[in-house]
């Protein structure tokens, strides 16, 4: 009891003095002993005129400061900036807050200070360009919009033995036009819509559309036909990218919509970055002809990609194709980064592995296969042909139209390896198919089946690039296109980086095409049986002013080895040349002699 007493009495004897503090003044002190030091001395006299006042004494120092003037009421809609120890009510738990000595800060409510209109809740923009993205937001960073665009400009020009007597044209074309709306709602689920417009292209190009048609099966004369506008202008529209992304973690992801099927690295790396103008014979031939699929997939990674997982179920008909059979894909690709976790030069070496299955009805499934083309556009490879067989009551003595159609199993496999070191970035990827067909009349291709077949084969690519000057590998690593997110705990770097990268690339094609390997009987005198046989060497070199604005041209020299008028069962691949009339004396040589093509193409892109 008496340690509660104790302070009670310091209080009651301090009681007396506090009270009479102020009533009367104390007496002076005594006279300092004799060995003390003197009284200060009384303040001294003013100064003469023209000199500066002396500096008053300082006030005694008391145990708390004087109290603060109340704050003058706030008017609504102005802002009020707060001072470093100034705190509201509402933040502090409703208890006013003290100040370096001690005295109160006055009290102030939430609503009294009005929000600042150009700031979210976490004082960031709620607009503006962060980490390569424009973005637009509300106060609370519920709902984040990312506007974007893309223009791709391309010059296309083609050389080579008989080129200039086909259709191969140099031009300028839009490769692109295409709009982006991104963005995050709740900071878990994201989206993208991006509808496209391209390319520049002829309709009718040889004046043999028809606009009115003959019976199924026939070619259409006078009598029987119409034909369409020759060389009439066609600019195509079509959706790119549509989808919906639930993602609560890096780790786990839930996608579903359109967008680049999970199958070879090039074929996950954006069109705005590819090293190249267009991706390599691998993916663009084999592997993933249509580039995207309809369809959900689960993906995620481990920090620094150690790991990295992507599995979905897909239509597998291609972009903007519903399902035809009711029948569906699997599609994965996984990598792994191993050396992730250490601080060697090759860090981020990876090395992936994708695969692919699904089932194609053939009483359902009567859409073409995919043709095999060249970077530039030039179809080597073509998936119609005219057989040996003639209607005698049809004016065509050309034979029938005969279609490729994808039809049963379709299997694909694919190896991924890419090694960035200081400036330099290898890869190489290979890809292996084996894709049931079967062979249907033109004009009854749902309803007709000639023959059952089989196209099997490989593609390979190996390229290495180096980064002359600037910041290498400023547009990010290929293959991890994904939605997009900005991330405002990252610092921006203000000026954007620029880079100066060449590029050297080998491909190799080798396929065989069997029209009748599981049932049928191929045409005797004109079946497309046969191997298809490509050899590609390119260069390339991009400018990037900007991550957003770039300027690329390409080299591409692409060797058809023993092709030659028709083709022939050791080479189904045609140059330009071997499609011109070898009975025409000034076409006889070209048609049998040209095994090549170059192609020399630039483009300029804008794309945020």
């Amino acid at each position: 009891m008496r340690h509660f007493l104790a302070p009670l009495a310091v209080v009651l004897m301090a009681s007396p003095a506090i009270a009479a503090e102020g009533a009367a003044a104390p007496p002076p002190p005594p006279p300092p002993a004799t060995g003390q030091a003197a009284p200060t001395p009384p303040p001294p006299a003013p100064p003469a005129t023209g000199q500066a006042a002396p500096t008053p004494p300082a006030p005694p120092a008391t145990d708390q400061a004087a109290p603060l003037p109340p704050a003058p009421p706030t008017p609504q809609g102005v802002l009020v900036p707060r001072g470093p120890s100034e705190v509201l009510a509402g933040e502090g738990l409703g208890r006013p807050m003290r100040g370096p000595m001690g005295g109160r800060f006055p009290q102030r409510r939430w609503h009294d200070e009005a929000p600042n209109p150009l700031a979210a809740r976490d004082n960031k923009p709620l607009a503006g360009y962060h980490g390569g993205t424009f973005f637009l937001r509300d106060r609370f960073d519920n709902f984040r919009f990312y506007p974007g665009f893309a223009v791709h400009l391309d010059s296309l020009n083609y050389f080579g033995k008989g080129v200039s007597d086909t259709e191969l044209k140099s031009t300028i074309q839009a490769r692109r036009i295409r709009l982006s709306f991104a963005g995050e709602i709740l900071n878990t689920w994201q989206f993208l819509l991006q509808p496209e417009f391209g390319s520049t292209t002829f309709d009718n190009i040889d004046g043999r559309a028809e606009r009115s048609a003959a019976a199924a099966g026939k070619t259409p004369d006078r009598s029987s036909g119409t034909y369409s506008p020759v060389q009439t202008g066609n600019y195509r529209s079509s959706l790119a990218d549509a989808y919906v992304n639930y993602g609560p973690s890096h780790l786990i992801n839930v996608q579903i919509g359109q967008f680049l099927a999970p199958f070879t690295m090039e074929n996950r790396t954006g069109s705005y970055t590819t090293t190249f103008m267009e991706t390599a014979l691998p993916s663009r031939a084999l592997g993933n002809p249509s580039n995207r699929e309809i369809g959900a997939m689960a993906w995620g990674a481990l920090r620094k990609n150690l790991f990295y997982y992507s599995a979905g179920v897909f239509l597998g008909d291609g972009a903007n194709r519903p399902n035809a059979d009711n029948r569906a894909d699997v599609i994965m690709r996984t990598y792994a980064r191993p050396l992730a976790n250490a601080a060697g030069p090759i860090k981020e070496a990876q090395i992936g592995f994708s695969f692919r299955y699904g089932m194609r009805d053939k009483n359902r499934v009567a859409y073409d296969y995919n043709p095999m083309t060249t970077q530039s556009g030039y179809t080597f490879w073509r998936t119609t042909y005219t057989d040996s067989v003639v209607d005698p009551t049809s004016s065509n003595t050309s034979g029938r139209t005969i279609h490729i159609i994808p039809s049963g199993a379709q299997t694909g496999a694919a190896a991924e390896l890419r090694i960035p070191y200081d400036r330099f970035d290898f890869r190489t990827e290979f890809v292996f198919v084996r894709n049931n067909t079967r062979e249907g009349v033109d004009g009854f291709q749902v309803t007709n089946t000639e023959r059952l077949g089989t196209l099997k084969g490989w593609s390979y690519y190996a390229q290495l690039g180096y980064w002359l000057w600037g910041k290498p590998f400023l547009t990010g690593a290929p293959g991890e296109s994904g939605p997009r997110k900005v991330d405002f705990n990252k610092p921006d770097p203000g000026v954007s980086p620029q880079g100066m990268e060449v590029v050297v690339k080998w491909e190799q094609l080798r396929v065989n095409y069997d029209g009748a390997a599981r049932g049928g009987t191929p045409d005797a005198k004109k079946n497309f049986d046969g191997d298809i046989k490509v050899d590609a060497f390119s260069i390339g070199a991009n400018y990037w002013a900007t991550r957003h604005l770039r300027m690329s041209i390409n080299y591409a020299y692409y060797i058809f080895p023993d092709s030659t008028a028709g083709g022939t069962k050791d080479q189904r691949a045609l140059a330009p040349g071997n499609r011109l009339d070898a009975k025409n004396p000034g076409f006889a040589d070209a048609a049998k002699n040209a095994h090549a093509l170059h192609e020399l193409s630039a483009r300029l892109g804008v794309n945020f």
